[in-house]
């Protein structure tokens, strides 16, 4: 259980795709943080659907798992490199309308405060607590915006290059809606100036492991370059403030990708 905002109601909702058993961190740090979560699955492998469907199992009273329904693909489809990821770009408010679908369900048996919307590969750090009630008591804030950090193969290895910031938490309104699509996850009717940015309460994990970066340059059709700068790491980044990471990040960096991988594997690093 939570020991903060616990007058509040409290709902998380994430999209489950392939991530195997990379999805269990997302989970588990929901349940940290939510009196209730919604995964839906889209386009899923049967890994990570055993993965969710165990948390539903497990926890039938705190969990709902749907299914988008949402144009899969399978056979030949699947082994088109970046097909994936052009399927999600042209079908994004579909697939996220659907969470939001299943979101309004809870919602009318029990009226939502705050939604937490991270995606599938994405945690929070342990400062998360700090800047979701900081954003609770800004009266005119309605969207959180979260630039997260990246990992490289462990928590304690963080990559120069990350994502943009994107919208992660909304203090939650019924007539949400993906349509028409924006961008960063930033749901109408939500307006531009309700809108506010923080960096690096949040961790983005699609290069945790080697399986996963393998699986992530067929899904986006991009490698990581063997140059891009690395920095290691006194703890693990989830433990880390945003003025520790910020710090970091102006530090000359610990190794190249190439480097790394030649100290850590033995062998040149592929591209």
């Amino acid at each position: 259980m939570r020991d903060f905002l616990k007058d509040l109601y409290i709902v998380g909702a994430t999209l489950a795709f392939r991530e195997g058993k990379l999805i269990k961190y997302c989970l588990r740090d929901l349940k940290k943080y939510c009196d209730y979560i919604v995964v839906v699955l889209d386009n899923y492998d049967r890994k990570t659907e055993k993965v969710v469907l165990s948390y539903k199992n497990k926890y039938p009273n705190l969990f709902t798992v749907a299914y988008s329904g949402v144009g899969l693909f399978k056979g030949k489809a699947l082994l088109k490199r970046a097909s994936l990821k052009r399927r999600l770009n042209a079908k994004q408010d579909k697939i996220r309308g659907r969470v939001l679908e299943e979101v309004k369900k809870i919602n009318e048996k029990r009226k939502i405060d705050l939604l937490i919307f991270p995606d599938g590969d994405e945690v929070f750090t342990k400062y998360f607590p700090k800047v979701l009630k900081a954003f609770w008591e800004m009266e005119k804030k309605k969207v959180l915006f979260l630039k997260p950090s990246t990992v490289f193969d462990s928590f304690k290895i963080m990559k120069r290059r990350t994502l943009a910031s994107h919208a992660k938490v909304y203090k939650y309104r019924d007539d949400m809606s993906t349509t028409p699509y924006r961008f960063r996850g930033f749901y109408q009717p939500f307006k531009m100036g309700t809108g506010i940015k923080r960096k690096f309460y949040m961790v983005h994990l699609p290069f945790l492991t080697k399986k996963m970066m393998e699986f992530r340059k067929h899904y986006t059709g991009r490698t990581i370059g063997g140059g891009e700068d690395l920095w290691e790491l006194e703890k693990d980044i989830r433990d880390m403030c945003p003025s520790e990471v910020i710090k970091t990040r102006r530090k000359p960096p610990s190794f190249t990708v190439a480097e790394y991988y030649k100290k850590k594997y033995g062998k040149n690093y592929s591209e």
